[in-house]
């Protein structure tokens, strides 16, 4: 008779843990009869400890949008810290990594700007649930978030970000500094004299009718920028004004007979300078053309200046 070879498979599932390396533990024995093969399945097991999210404090960045992007390109490119007014959208995006995979992070990344480098109660908060994120299915998470400035909030503000995952494990740099953002800066300027006076209205001299480019007494009118709280501010400079209207009798001078370094003025606002770095100053020529016919007397009107920050 051919002897019968019998084969045995035994599959083996590995179980990673301490508690199975038992001492003098009895083998155990599989006989196999009438079959040239056999299965034996074990279940496998092993655990995975929960690891803490860690914030990618270099993958920071913040973007400014006012009517178009002014930070960190555009008109603030070169600000000394980045700014933003009542109305204007901040973009802060971020990288948070968690090797038990990006979605053990969920939403629980927060955005604080703190008077100080502590996150507390006081410090405004941007909302953990309002956080969009770019999930690509790997250990590295990627969130954004848009933030209306709103006309409560002035100051130097310092940048923490928070983050903790599904399980409340904080990241282990929770509460990290990256960056700063100064809310509603002041505007400031001074409008002074050639004798570096404050200026209460622009006077020019008592002339005939016909004579022009009669120079206004000012001259010339002086515009600084004193940019108050530091943070790099450049200005634009612009003016406009109302016709002169005669107080005694009837008669006026429109407005387009005054100038502004030789250009006529008007109702509508003209840019009388571009660009005024922080700390710099301008100096600016009225004149004004007396028309024919003019009945004599007394002329009054209104010139205004409009500062804006860029």
């Amino acid at each position: 008779m051919r002897k019968q070879e019998i084969k045995v498979c035994i599959v083996l599932v590995m179980w990673i843990c301490a508690t199975m390396l038992v001492p003098n533990a009895v083998a155990e024995t599989y006989n196999v009869t009438g079959r040239d093969a056999a299965d034996v399945t074990f279940q496998s097991e092993a655990e995975a400890a929960n690891v803490p999210p860690a914030i990618d404090d270099t993958s920071f960045g913040m973007k400014i949008i006012a009517e178009k992007e002014v930070y960190p390109s555009g008109d603030r490119a070169s600000a000394t810290i980045p700014f933003a007014f009542t109305g204007e959208d901040v973009i802060f995006t971020i990288d948070v990594t968690d090797d038990n995979g990006e979605e053990d992070i969920q939403s629980a990344v927060t955005i604080f700007l703190s008077d100080d480098e502590s996150v507390d109660g006081g410090d405004v908060s941007v909302s953990a649930d309002a956080v969009e994120s770019t999930k690509d299915g790997d250990v590295r998470l990627t969130v954004t978030k848009t933030w209306n400035v709103p006309a409560s909030e002035y100051g130097k503000k310092i940048i923490l970000i928070t983050a903790e995952d599904s399980g409340g494990l904080s990241a282990t740099n929770s509460g990290i500094k990256v960056g700063e953002v100064f809310i509603n800066p002041q505007i400031g300027f001074e409008i002074t004299s050639s004798t570096e006076e404050n200026i209460v209205s622009l006077q020019f001299a008592e002339y005939p009718p016909g004579t022009t480019d009669v120079s206004a007494y000012q001259n010339p009118i002086q515009i600084k920028n004193n940019d108050p709280d530091g943070v790099g501010m450049r200005i634009k400079v612009l003016v406009q004004g109302d016709a002169l209207v005669n107080q005694d009798r009837t008669g006026s001078i429109s407005i387009s007979n005054m100038k502004v370094d030789g250009a006529s003025m008007s109702t509508a606002l003209q840019t009388i300078d571009e660009n005024l770095a922080p700390g710099e100053s301008n100096t600016y020529e009225f004149s004004l053309d007396y028309p024919v016919p003019l009945p004599a007397g007394n002329y009054i009107g209104t010139v205004t200046f409009e500062i804006e920050a860029l």
